[in-house]
């Protein structure tokens, strides 16, 4: 029979080495997965105390505080037609409203050694009443120092605003009592400065329900609360 006609088969010994090996090649390979895994989970728990401690430094050292907003005043213009279009006998025209608001804030840092940057990029002020959004505007981008009190004026501008015929009379009702409520929403991005650390951004939220005393330009606040939002963790209120 011709050499190239001859098949070969290897002896058993050659398969039980090749299973051995393979058996010792996979379980190295779930060894070194496992020490991996490990390492990995050590750095992120290494990780996590390391921030847990800075943070814990920084609370001690600094002591930070939440910073504080009051609403002083806000001045209304655009809507002193509301009360002439809904006195009016007979059926009130849809008119459009152009509203203007500006809203004085005060702005305490209670804070020694941390500045606040407030950033006008991504900021929003509205100004809304019984949940329609009447006017949008811009949060001003300042520094504030340490221990710093800043009075700021925020305006909010709306265009074309409709009033159903409902809402128009709660408006000039409101009006002629002298107590008209306003929502006032603030959302500004906020970096602390933390001796020469600037922090990453944050929104700041702040929710201010105010009642004037008339739909003016020299409107004085009847009452006023204010909530504030911030996701420092740990700034204390």
């Amino acid at each position: 029979m011709p050499k190239d006609k001859v098949f070969r088969v290897p002896p058993p010994e050659n398969a039980r080495l090749f299973q051995h090996y393979n058996r010792r090649a996979r379980r190295r390979a779930r060894c070194s997965c496992a020490r991996v895994c490990s390492w990995l989970l050590l750095a992120l728990v290494l990780l996590a105390a390391a921030l847990a401690a800075s943070a814990a430094v920084v609370y001690l050292v600094f002591k930070p505080r939440q910073p504080d907003y009051t609403l002083l005043s806000l001045a209304v213009s655009g809507l002193g037609g509301i009360l002439g279009n809904a006195s009016s006998t007979a059926a009130p025209a849809p008119v459009s409203f152009s509203p203007e608001f500006d809203a004085t804030v005060r702005a305490d840092n209670p804070n020694g050694k941390i500045g606040v940057h407030y950033e006008g990029g991504g900021s929003h002020v509205a100004v809304s009443y019984g949940g329609v959004r009447l006017a949008d505007g811009a949060w001003p981008a300042f520094y504030q120092g340490p221990r710093n009190v800043t009075v700021l004026v925020a305006t909010a501008k709306g265009l074309g605003i409709r009033f159903s015929e409902r809402l128009l009379g709660d408006i000039a009702a409101a009006g002629r009592l002298r107590s008209v409520p306003f929502d006032v929403d603030v959302k500004v991005p906020v970096r602390l400065q933390v001796g020469g650390v600037r922090t990453w951004a944050v929104p700041v939220r702040v929710r201010c329900a105010v009642v004037v005393d008339r739909l003016a330009a020299d409107a004085k606040v009847v009452s006023k609360s204010c909530r504030v939002k911030a996701r420092f963790l740990f700034w204390k209120d």
